[in-house]
């Protein structure tokens, strides 16, 4: 959980020397960071190139301001990891009380274009998520929002096969 700690933790010697140890162990790495964590994290991956990792709720940008920013730039970057994913997850909670489908698709978009359906998995964020939406809505505007940009074919992978593939799961 990144997100509690100083963003310097990611670049000191010894967070460094432990994510080269999860990625010698190929071990699945959830990155729950804030946007501040992003231009650090993006400084250390090029010593990781083999982590196998899954930045969570999108890094949680603030979008209840209009502008993807500097956050849209960091997770353009981080796609360009070959190994990296990016779970579609606790959005409702960062878009804000009042929030919208309207307000959530900008960032959607972005990260979709971005990691492509291959590397996109869907979250429900669940029990965190309840504080804005019940889980039905938040399934709903996942799948509604991911259904204007890929067929039934790509939301199979974002909704059920990619992070079997990522976390390693037996077949069902």
């Amino acid at each position: 959980m990144l997100q509690e700690h100083d963003p310097a933790l990611i670049t000191s010697d010894s967070f460094r020397a432990n994510l080269a140890e999860v990625a010698r162990r190929d071990i699945p790495f959830d990155i729950l960071t804030f946007p501040r964590h992003l231009p650090p994290l993006l400084d250390i991956l090029p010593e990781v190139p083999t982590l196998r990792g899954i930045v969570d709720h999108l890094s949680k940008p603030d979008m209840t301001v209009p502008s993807l920013g500097q956050w849209g730039e960091d997770m353009t970057r981080l796609a360009a990891h070959p190994n990296l994913s990016c779970k579609i997850s606790g959005m409702v909670t960062e878009a804000g009380p009042d929030w919208t489908p309207a307000r959530v698709r900008p960032y959607l978009s972005h990260v979709a274009e971005a990691f492509g359906p291959d590397r996109l998995v869907f979250g429900t964020d669940w029990p965190v998520c309840t504080l804005a939406a019940t889980h039905a809505q938040v399934t709903d505007l996942a799948r509604n929002l991911l259904g204007d940009l890929f067929g039934p074919e790509d939301l199979a992978k974002i909704f059920e096969t990619n992070a079997a593939r990522f976390y390693k799961l037996p077949p069902a």
